[in-house]
């Protein structure tokens, strides 16, 4: 588990900025032991600049835990990579909290296409919200595929129809031995 601490405080003095409001309620990170990273979000990253601690009363700390990341293999080489996948997201990091631990269609991301080899070793994909019709939809990003469980292949019923309906298509065409040539269909 990764635990971080989250505090918040109140500003009780602007430190003569335009940037603080006296009275509102921040989030802290602590930058050494006199001085604060100070942001409306809890996320230090998004801070709006670094100020006294003496500016702040701090009225909560939030020990905040994050399970530990799963465990799995740099490179599988178990899937291929023409094939749509469907997938539980189970794990992502703090910093991708906006992104639903839920199922999504995956697309596996080969690392080393320029090799010729017969496996394709594979560490990340790209997974959508949709997959339908041959196409993908809601693009999400690329995580390592070790964040993913319980994958199983998409079967694409919009190619094997349309291949059920080309093969009677060219039955029909076949008669006594001989095809007719058709330009438009």
């Amino acid at each position: 588990m990764n635990t971080s601490e989250i505090i918040q405080g109140i500003c009780v003095d602007t430190a003569n900025t335009t940037v603080l409001i006296e009275g509102q309620t921040y989030f802290l990170f602590p930058n050494g032991p006199n001085y604060f990273y100070v942001s409306v979000f809890p996320d230090s990253k998004a801070h709006k600049g670094c100020y006294q601690s003496r500016c702040f009363q701090i009225i909560k700390k939030i020990k905040e835990e994050w399970p530990a990341e799963p465990k799995g293999p740099c490179l599988v080489s178990d899937y291929d990579k023409e094939k749509v996948y469907k997938a539980q997201l189970v794990w992502r990091k703090p910093g991708y909290r906006g992104t639903e631990l839920k199922e999504y269609f995956i697309r596996l991301k080969v690392e080393y296409p320029e090799q010729k080899l017969k496996i394709n070793l594979v560490d990340s994909c790209y997974f959508y919200d949709q997959y339908e019709n041959g196409q993908f939809e809601g693009f999400r990003g690329c995580f390592p595929l070790h964040w993913f469980g319980e994958m199983e292949e998409v079967l694409d019923t919009y190619n094997q129809e349309f291949s059920e309906k080309e093969q009677i298509v060219v039955t029909e065409r076949v008669i006594n031995g001989y095809e007719q040539l058709s330009l438009f269909d």
